[in-house]
């Protein structure tokens, strides 16, 4: 009996061994991670036994410092050495922080405790701080919306909460009631005191945060009786509804789909239970639905207001409003359109008879209109922006569009292109070729530009020609501020021994600001270049951009080859756009794969300015012909003309430009002698003008096309 006893005692310690080492491994190690208090320990001390080694008193925490955002728990083990007679005890210096029972810590407040381990006359500590960390508080309202309606002596309960790191907690309440003789907040409800409205601001108070989570603002309604008012809703097909808010299309069907137009409105009225009758108005939005009877029929786009109405016996007025959102189905037009000034006085023309335009916008900018026309319209050719056209029989969406606002024919060319009395600054674009070989358009009436009347537009010719007989002023008479000039190619014929091809801008380069133009994708063919002919213009804009433009000139085969003189210049008769770069002064883009044939050795650009200095500029391709040349800086190549003060051959052609009187030039400039070459910026792949003797020549350079300009 003994041994039976002995041995149950041995069993009963191994049983309690085995549940201490479970213990030990199956406890979670909480340190910063919060359970939330959702785990307890099983065991929180694990009391030792004794090897031989093993004979001092001992007593340690698992854990020396524990950090918790409030509302979390932690569990901390205390090791120690079993002996008989003595227990553990455990103790928080600061229980408003977190309190501790049996291991098990749990944040309480914010701030600092010291948890403190007993066993005997021996202790171990852990420190712990409680924080908030990244979580906001957030208070919340049962069943309380936006608005509150009661009636005159009533109490609303307010029942709340605040929700933090995942856990709930009570919390004390105060209001903020602007109108106080409406209604008062007293024992933790709102209490309606007379008949008006008024706003009411919650606030919950809760460890001293003061934010807008922790506020709920809503309209208090107070009413002297129970009146209870809706407006129910049938739209074609659907059942009827309770709403505030109803949206009806302007069409009842547009390109095979099937819209909702009409509706019915119903009021209904009860007061202290008993079913009363009002009366419904539509008050505003009188062009956006029809309204008769209880029927509300779409017929523009916009907002409509009707308002319910009763009266009651002593004369208290009661209203309700329901809004009426009425917009256009609108699908994307699926094929190309080419349009006009003109097209927008025709627009309607793509939808149903009867259609009137009731809104209209390009890209996100809305546009003027009338019921058939419409203004405001920005045209830039292939990228003109969407244009969105609603009517009352469907909306579309035109994204393909090429717009301009002058098509330019045979019969309008001349009247629209020759500057009169204002400046031309439209997208004008050719609906085909213009004149023939054989009977060029004859520019004799084109003007020469002035501030108040140049051309400041786009022409785009769209691939098509312009057969040209021009003089002085060219084509264009002269650039405005920011023109361009692309998509074309012109064959120009001139008719005077000082004609220009494209412009004149006599005088115009300086102006200020400086003038900015763009040629671009050009292909320009001349019959008889002479002497004092230019391809281009007599004074070359100071920031003109020419890019992609190819340039023949038949004609100069009959010139003498060039020695200096002063009366033939290719493209320019006076470019002095180097003299603005010698000052920082000059954009350096301006030429861009620029390809000139002319079967003669000639400069670019060769003239005098107002106060008769000289400028001769070359293609940057023809400064082999001078041998070795002093550039006048060693960065001049990188810009739009390199300009050299001294040359090994054809050092005669060497011209004075004096900047006389100008106390703002760099020294060294004031009075140089120079040749200027026409090159590009180096970011330009192409960049600068080059210049062949045939088409020949600009094939076996490897180029075969110049912009759209197949070189044949």
């Amino acid at each position: 009996m003994k041994n039976k006893i002995k041995l149950l005692v041995v069993l009963s310690v191994f049983i309690i061994l085995c549940l201490s080492a479970f213990t030990l491994t199956g406890c979670k190690d909480k340190g910063n991670e919060s359970d939330n208090g959702s785990s307890e320990p099983s065991s929180v001390s694990t009391p030792t036994s004794t090897s031989a080694s093993e004979n001092a008193n001992f007593l340690e925490l698992s854990k020396s410092t524990v950090s918790l955002v409030y509302g979390e728990s932690a569990v901390v083990i205390a090791r120690y050495k079993d002996e008989s007679g003595k227990t553990l005890g455990w103790k928080s210096s600061d229980e408003s922080v977190a309190t501790v029972e049996d291991g098990l810590i749990v944040s309480k407040g914010l701030g600092n405790a010291v948890v403190t381990a007993t066993y005997g006359d021996l202790k171990a500590e852990c420190s712990v701080s409680v924080i908030y960390g990244d979580y906001q508080p957030v208070l919340t309202v049962d069943h309380l919306g936006d608005e509150l309606n009661l009636l005159k002596g009533d109490v609303y309960g307010i029942v709340s909460r605040v929700t933090f790191n995942g856990m709930s907690y009570d919390c004390d309440l105060s209001a903020e009631i602007s109108d106080n003789t409406v209604a008062v907040f007293e024992n933790g409800g709102i209490k309606a005191l007379k008949k008006g409205e008024t706003e009411v601001t919650l606030k919950g108070n809760w460890n001293n945060f003061d934010t807008p989570l922790m506020k709920k603002t809503f309209l208090l309604k107070v009413t002297e009786d129970d009146v209870v008012m809706y407006m129910s809703v049938e739209r074609s097909g659907e059942a009827a509804e309770v709403t505030d808010e109803v949206n009806l299309s302007v069409t009842d069907s547009f390109e095979g789909e099937t819209y909702i137009n009409e509706a019915n409105v119903n009021f209904f009225i009860s007061e202290n239970g008993v079913e009363k009758s009002g009366s419904l108005t539509l008050t505003s939005g009188q062009n956006v639905v029809d309204f008769k009877g209880n029927s509300i029929t779409a017929k523009g786009i916009g907002e409509a207001i009707i308002t319910a109405e009763y009266t009651n016996e002593k004369g208290v007025v009661y209203t309700k409003e329901l809004t009426v959102k009425v917009d256009c189905p609108v699908v994307t037009y699926d094929r190309h359109v080419e349009w006009t000034d003109n097209t927008l006085k025709s627009v309607l023309d793509y939808f149903d008879d009867g259609a009137v335009i009731l809104a209209a916008k390009q890209g996100s900018r809305d546009l003027q209109h009338t019921k058939r026309l419409l203004t405001g319209v920005v045209f830039n050719g292939d990228a003109t922006e969407p244009i969105e056209i609603k009517t009352n029989k469907g909306g579309y969406l035109f994204e393909d569009i090429y717009g301009c606002n002058v098509l330019l024919t045979d019969d309008n060319f001349l009247s629209t292109l020759t500057l009169g009395s204002g400046i031309k600054n439209k997208y004008y674009a050719l609906g085909g070729d213009i004149g023939s070989a054989d009977s060029p358009i004859d520019m004799a009436n084109q003007k020469n530009a002035t501030d108040t009347s140049n051309f400041a537009g786009v022409f785009d010719g769209r691939g098509h020609t312009v057969y040209a007989a021009t003089y002085d002023n060219g084509i264009f008479g002269g650039y405005g501020y920011d023109a361009v000039v692309k998509n074309a190619e012109f064959v120009i014929t001139f008719k005077s021994s000082t004609a220009c091809g494209i412009t004149s801008d006599k005088g115009r380069w300086a102006k200020k600001p400086q003038m900015r133009a763009t040629i671009e994708n050009v292909h320009i063919v001349t019959t008889n270049f002479g002497e004092n002919n230019h391809v281009i213009a007599e004074f070359k804009a100071e920031y003109l951009k020419m890019k992609d433009v190819l340039v023949e000139v038949n004609g100069a085969e009959n010139l003498a080859d060039f020695d200096g003189r002063d009366n033939v210049g290719v493209l320019f008769g006076v470019d002095i756009s180097y003299y603005a770069l010698m000052m920082a002064n000059a954009g350096l883009d301006c030429f861009d794969n620029v390809r000139v044939v002319v079967n003669k050795f000639l400069p670019m650009a060769n003239g005098s300015n107002w106060t008769k200095s000289k400028f001769l500029n070359f293609a940057l391709n023809d400064e082999a012909e001078f041998g070795k040349v002093t550039r006048v800086s060693d960065n001049r190549d990188a810009a739009d003309y390199c300009v050299v003060t001294g040359v090994e051959r054809h050092s005669e052609w060497l011209k004075d430009i004096i900047y006389a009187g100008d106390s703002t030039q760099p020294d060294g400039y004031k009075h140089i002698q120079c040749i200027t070459f026409c090159y590009g910026a180096k970011k330009l792949e192409n960049g600068g003008i080059y210049r062949y003797n045939t088409k020949e020549d600009l094939k076996k350079a490897g180029v075969t096309q110049v912009g759209d300009w197949i070189v044949e």
